[in-house]
């Protein structure tokens, strides 16, 4: 496992209390320097990352986590898998707001996910054509979806 390197500037010591970039101005940034070339090293261990593509779900069990790469409303809050009757699925979930009464649901859609080995095309996960219903959802607008 391989680590992460971070330096960490250290200040000489008998400097005042609280003493920061900005009083060292008027010395032309030598204290700067020094704290920079006295820099202690640490090693940050990397922790091995694990992909949800290596994920498979417990029988009629899944899971969903917040969409990092939503960029635009047609795409989904929520992103996850689950498994049902041996099939694993992919999930996406829009975050909707019924306009009498403030009351917040989700739009799921799922798609049966296909492994690269399995799909003929031999590229990423390919989904079989489904329709999806709902005010946030793109439906056949594949697109915005992260799978």
């Amino acid at each position: 496992m391989s680590s992460i390197k971070v330096k960490i500037a250290q200040w000489r010591e008998g400097l005042p209390k609280g003493y920061d970039i900005s009083d060292d101005v008027e010395n032309d940034f030598k204290e700067v320097n020094y704290a920079i070339k006295n820099a202690k090293e640490y090693k940050i261990p990397k922790k091995k990352e694990k992909q949800m593509s290596d994920f498979k779900p417990k029988e009629k069990r899944g899971s969903l986590f917040v969409n990092q790469y939503k960029t635009k409303d047609t795409q989904p809050t929520l992103t996850g898998t689950c498994t049902f009757e041996g099939k694993v699925y992919k999930i996406a979930a829009w975050e909707n707001e019924e306009s009498n009464d403030n009351k917040f649901y989700y739009n799921l859609r799922f798609e049966e996910k296909i492994e690269i080995e399995k799909h003929p095309l031999g590229a990423g996960f390919a989904h079989k054509d489904t329709k999806a219903e709902g005010p946030n959802d793109p439906g056949d607008e594949n697109e915005d979806l992260p799978f």
